[in-house]
């Protein structure tokens, strides 16, 4: 005869309970112990069934992880032996924290010295908290139930970090992605200025500003013209300006989202504008400029300041209408003014007349053997006048090779073998040319002759050097 053995199936969890704990994202799950139970599961499902999660436990609790944020969760609890599961129990619900926001925007009211933050709808949330931490560690906050929210009062000077939660029964969010901003910065502070007369500009000095990373310096003329200029820090000189004008001068700070109020002004006069008909002239390689102008009344002695690019000067005096600058250096770029006094932004000046002086002989020239192309290569200093160059090489059989450049280098090819060459270079600017450089040299040997001047240079290889 043989027995069936019938045994009870477990019995279905009862009073299932789940709370949400914000700070961790998980919901705890609790219920009452069942009858025929060894263990219990506990499964969370979202509405829509797109995420699931369960734990399980020996007790009448249990913790579900990974919760999703923005969520509900269906919670039920099965009941379960070695060999049986029971019927579902009863569900409970749980909501999970609100999603963080998303799409954070900071816009910057500098005028206003205060801040505009916005982000994405969210209809999860109840309410929204923006949190801005300054970078002395201020912190800075509103609170907002729609998509944007303002803080104002800022001082000037300061970054900051903006963040963003939602919130919803005293639950909070995730912290958005982090969006930086700064506040105006601070207006610059005792401003000091000069003039420059030789250059007719101004320089401009002042303080530090906090949170500045350049400055704009503005001359704003009484006649309607106006200069300016920028820079990282102090100081800063605004070129081009206006004889015989009023300016007034102010600096403003800047930094990536915002400017400054405008600093205190001051006024500065550049010298009057009498000396007007200015004429320099300066022979092809010759060591003067004649400097010429107009005569104005009751001037009884005028001076004339020639500044090159290097800010060497060369001056000379005249109680006449010319004068001559002696000494000038080729290669040079000249600004002359001419004053009616030592005392040049509070006399009558002229503006400055540019003009460059002849170029250099060409200096340091190198002579490179090439013998595969039966030529050379010839290299010599730079002129920062120069515009062209001309190399020309003449064998001792008559035959000329000429090359015409810009560059301070040329490679002459088709050179006949075993003739001696000589070798002239000249360096041309806009009316001038300079005296030749001349040397020589012969092809086809391992070893170039060449001489400058009855100087012999030290032949090192294949390459000498003038």
């Amino acid at each position: 005869m043989s027995v069936l053995l019938l045994l009870p199936v477990p019995c279905k969890p009862t009073n299932v309970k789940a709370s949400l704990q914000c700070h961790s994202q998980t919901a705890a799950v609790t219920w009452e112990q069942a009858s025929g139970v060894v263990s219990y599961l506990a499964v969370g499902v979202t509405a829509d069934g797109s995420h699931r999660t369960q734990c399980n436990n020996t007790q009448t609790h249990c913790d579900l992880t990974d919760l999703q944020c923005g969520q509900t969760y269906n919670v039920s609890v099965f009941g379960q032996d070695e060999s049986c599961s029971s019927m579902e129990s009863e569900k409970a619900y749980v909501r999970t924290a609100p999603c963080a926001p998303q799409n954070v925007i900071v816009d910057a009211q500098c005028a206003e010295d205060a801040m505009t933050v916005s982000w994405s709808p969210n209809p999860d949330a109840q309410y929204f908290h923006v949190a801005a931490v300054s970078n002395t560690g201020a912190r800075l906050h509103c609170n907002s139930t729609g998509t944007t929210c303002s803080i104002n009062n800022l001082p000037c000077g300061q970054s900051y970090n903006i963040t963003v939660l939602s919130v919803r029964d005293g639950c909070e969010s995730k912290l958005s992605s982090v969006v930086e901003t700064s506040s105006a910065p601070c207006v610059p502070r005792n401003i000091v200025g000069g003039l420059d007369c030789v250059s007719n500009a101004a320089w401009v000095t002042w303080d530090d500003s906090a949170g500045a990373l350049s400055y704009f310096v503005f001359a704003d003329g009484e006649k309607g013209h106006n200069s300016s200029c920028t820079a990282a820090s102090s100081p800063c000189n605004v070129p081009d300006l206006k004889c015989g004008t009023l300016y007034t001068f102010h600096v403003t700070a800047i930094n990536k989202h915002c400017r400054s109020n405008n600093s205190t002004t001051f006024e500065l006069e550049t010298g009057p504008c009498a000396l007007r008909s200015i004429n320099a002239v300066t022979q092809c390689n010759s060591s003067t400029i004649l400097v010429e102008w107009e005569e104005t009344v009751d001037t009884p002695l005028y001076l004339v300041t020639a500044e090159g690019q290097d800010q060497s000067l060369i001056s000379c005096n005249s109680s006449s209408n010319s004068c001559v600058l002696k000494n000038i250096r080729c290669d040079m770029h000249y600004s002359i003014i001419v004053s009616a006094s030592s005392d040049k932004c509070s006399s009558l000046r002229s503006p400055p007349k540019k003009i460059k002086t002849a170029p250099c002989v060409p200096e340091n020239v190198t002579v490179e053997q090439l013998c595969e192309e039966n030529g050379a290569a010839v290299t010599w200093g730079h002129s920062p006048v120069a515009t062209s160059y001309m190399l020309t090489a003449t064998g001792r059989d008559g035959h000329v090779a000429i090359c015409n450049t810009s560059v301070n280098n040329c490679t002459l090819a088709g050179l006949h073998c075993g003739q001696p060459y000589s070798l002239s270079i000249t360096a041309s600017g806009d009316n001038c040319t300079s005296e030749p450089r001349t040397s020589s040299f012969r092809t086809g040997r391992d070893t170039i002759n060449e001489s400058f001047n009855s100087t012999i240079g030290k032949v090192k290889g294949k390459i000498v050097t003038l």
